[in-house]
């Protein structure tokens, strides 16, 4: 249901029925509709940690509204507050069927939505689609130790997202046991695992939050700007893996991926791009996808690529 662009006292809540990654996705279109209409009031419900867009200034956060929607409703009014979708399968699929987990589905979905409600746009606010992949303020969040400890280990690093992933989109392989058989072998680069697991680490292997050291509360933000600082890295198309993909990462640095996804694009280095979008936007990165389940050539793709 559209909503009239001339609804006065309107309020917007963004909402999110999915995990982490479906969170950090959304936040350069958040970030820059809120910064175009800046006379509306914002909200981010989702039932992930609240400080996963602790750097968007003005966006509260509420885990409760999002019981006043279900995962395919966009749009939807109540009183005075008018609920955006951020997820990729929103409206039971209509742009996930057409572009699939890319995203061309994200810019269509919010595209729409902000010509339907707010009358303008993607294109009005920026004419390069790059300027909506996401950003993140890491000043707003704690890195100090992780300034600290780069500092003092200039070795090439490389970061391996080991966690699982959720949404089936990969292969749950045991990357740490991969990991660390190679890192045995190559003593001159460091090797940092995402997810703390119960296994005896070579000395140049090390878990992130031990580089972190953040008291409790969610560090995917911390792993990311940690990621800015690695030469090569690793993972599941999982939400861990998602933090990675930045402006910075994908466009500013000579960043290597390698990513272990069954979302394998058809073209070259167009990762979580669909035809939509694989035209406009060109990576600075080089990331090369693969669905290999075989344990034993993924060590081999993976030793030859950091």
């Amino acid at each position: 249901m559209l909503v009239p662009r001339h609804y006065d006292d309107m309020k917007v809540m963004f909402f999110n029925h999915f995990h982490n990654g479906d969170i950090h996705v959304s936040r350069e279109f958040i970030r820059k509709i809120m910064a175009k209409r800046p006379d509306i009031s914002y909200s981010y419900s989702h039932q992930n940690p609240s400080n996963l867009l602790a750097d968007i200034p003005n966006l509260s956060f509420d885990n409760n509204a999002i019981h006043n929607v279900r995962e395919h409703d966009n749009l939807n009014r109540i009183g005075d507050t008018v609920y955006i979708n951020t997820w990729y399968g929103q409206q039971h699929q209509k742009y996930l069927k057409q572009y699939g987990i890319t995203m061309d589905s994200l810019y269509s979905a919010f595209n729409d939505t902000c010509k339907g409600l707010l009358g303008f746009s993607l294109n009005n606010i920026s004419s390069n689609v790059c300027d909506f992949f996401p950003t993140i303020d890491y000043s707003k969040f704690h890195i100090g130790e992780a300034k600290n400890w780069l500092a003092n280990n200039p070795r090439k690093k490389i970061l391996v997202e080991n966690g699982q992933a959720l949404s089936h989109q990969a292969h749950n392989f045991p990357m740490a046991s991969v990991i660390i058989n190679i890192a045995k072998k190559h003593s001159d680069k460091i090797f940092i695992l995402t997810n703390q697991e119960n296994m005896v680490l070579p000395e140049n292997v090390v878990y992130s939050h031990n580089i972190i050291k953040k008291p409790m509360r969610s560090d995917l933000n911390e792993i990311s700007f940690l990621s800015t600082h690695c030469d090569v890295i690793v993972g599941r198309a999982s939400g861990v893996f998602a933090f990675s993909l930045t402006q910075e990462n994908l466009f500013r640095r000579g960043t290597k991926y390698l990513c272990f996804s069954n979302l394998v694009p058809r073209m070259v280095n167009k990762f979580w791009l669909g035809p939509l979008l694989q035209n406009k936007v060109n990576y600075s990165a080089n990331i090369i996808t693969t669905n290999e389940p075989n344990v034993n050539k993924i060590s081999e793709i993976i030793e030859r690529n950091i």
